[in-house]
């Protein structure tokens, strides 16, 4: 018996698109606003303290935006005390969120699965707590959505199981109750079956602007990694769960 969907956010329920130069920029902005004289290299050193920091991430490990933005702010003797983090992590992440944009049908199929009774909940691989549940919120995602958990603040990305437990274990459910579904066979699938979980691979949509790759993996890892059921759209994604509750 189908009693709950997982879903992941970026590629799934919405658009994938590159912002991190965006970002960076409109971060030095928001500082030179508050009378901060960061350099014209200011935007430069953030990206490449976030990508040095994805590089040499171990495992499943996560690292953050906050840590990143501490470092660097601290390297040009901004101040970095845990309020203005927060508030220039918010800056940084403006043209992300004012970019982000739902696939055809995100916000049906979520109502549609939840007045079927069914419990729903994401789970997002990225850097930013905030970055996601403030996605969620203006998308309004987020009145369908408990628990919505971020690897930023579980310290683990997808496919790690414990990432997965984050929302089988408040549910009270076990693996073979819920569905995932998500775009990326490394870490949506592969991870789904490493709880037990049922799994539905979404095709990118054609017109959804310049994708963000997945972090490599190694090819072995996924090569025998193949999903219960694959949906050209979300749509079909509902479709699916249909015919399996009706199945079981």
């Amino acid at each position: 018996m189908i009693r709950g969907v997982i879903f992941d956010l970026g590629g799934t329920l919405i658009y994938s698109a590159e912002f991190e130069a965006a970002n960076a920029q409109a971060l030095t902005r928001w500082l030179r606003e508050r009378g901060r004289a960061v350099p014209d290299g200011f935007a430069q050193a953030v990206m490449a303290e976030r990508m040095a920091r994805w590089t040499s991430r171990r495992g499943t490990e996560e690292v953050t935006a906050h840590d990143a933005l501490q470092a660097v702010l601290r390297r040009y003797d901004v101040p970095s005390d845990a309020a203005f983090i927060a508030d220039a992590e918010r800056a940084f992440f403006v043209p992300e969120l004012e970019g982000m944009r739902p696939r055809p049908g995100a916000v049906p199929l979520l109502a549609r699965l939840a007045s079927a009774g069914l419990r729903l909940g994401l789970i997002s691989n990225a850097s930013s707590h905030y970055l996601i549940v403030e996605c969620c919120r203006r998308l309004l995602f987020a009145a369908y959505l408990e628990p919505i958990v971020v690897s930023a603040a579980v310290g683990r990305r997808k496919p790690d199981p414990r990432i997965f437990h984050a929302v089988l274990k408040p549910w009270g459910l076990e693996g073979p109750e819920v569905v995932m579904v998500g775009d990326s066979l490394e870490a949506d699938i592969a991870g789904a079956r490493a709880a037990a979980m049922r799994s539905i691979l979404v095709a990118p949509e054609p017109d959804g602007g310049p994708p963000i790759s997945h972090a490599a993996g190694d090819p072995a890892s996924t090569a025998f990694v193949q999903p219960d059921a694959t949906a050209e759209d979300l749509q079909q994604v509902g479709e699916i769960i249909d015919r399996w509750r009706k199945e079981s």
